[in-house]
């Protein structure tokens, strides 16, 4: 388990990859906060990663997580290296982010299966996540969207020049 780590001034509360790749099964990575104490723009609450590739499963629980971008996870690639993650039967819960509150990718694949987002928040868009120039992939093992919320766009996903494919999703 990862819990209650910060990074003061920085990205990857829990957790910080640059051109790395990482693993985690039944694990939980909760209480985790990247901040600012320079006017930066911190990223992943719980796991910050950049041009790197990551999968999460079997039950893995990414909870009450804070940062200003991806309160419970942030993706960023480029269009020389995408930024991957899988996840499968992974839960986002109670993460607070001012864009993204669970999850947040900035050129990026994201595939998702069995993955829930429950309660997440933001102080501006995508309270389950904020996607930009990526492609999303939910596939008919269910993606579940519920009670998230954004004080502007998207309270489940807001998805800026993306390709999303979502076979079954329920938003309740």
């Amino acid at each position: 388990d990862m819990v209650n780590n910060v990074v003061s001034n920085g990205h990857g509360g829990g957790i910080y990859l640059d051109n790395a790749y990482l693993q985690i099964l039944q694990g939980d990575i909760i209480d985790n906060i990247a901040a600012t104490s320079s006017g930066g723009q911190p990223a992943g609450g719980g796991i910050g990663a950049a041009y790197s590739e990551i999968f999460l499963g079997d039950g893995v629980m990414v909870s009450n997580n804070m940062a200003m971008w991806g309160g419970g996870l942030s993706m960023l690639g480029s269009t020389a290296y995408l930024g991957r993650a899988t996840m499968e039967d992974v839960k986002f819960n109670h993460n607070t982010a001012w864009f993204g509150g669970g999850l947040q990718a900035w050129t990026s694949e994201i595939y998702s299966r069995g993955t829930s987002f429950r309660d997440n928040a933001v102080t501006f868009s995508g309270g389950a996540g904020l996607l930009w120039e990526s492609v999303f992939t939910a596939d008919s093992n269910m993606l579940f969207v519920s009670q998230n919320h954004a004080a502007q766009d998207g309270g489940g996903f807001y998805l800026g020049s993306c390709l999303a494919h979502l076979a079954v999703v329920n938003f309740g």
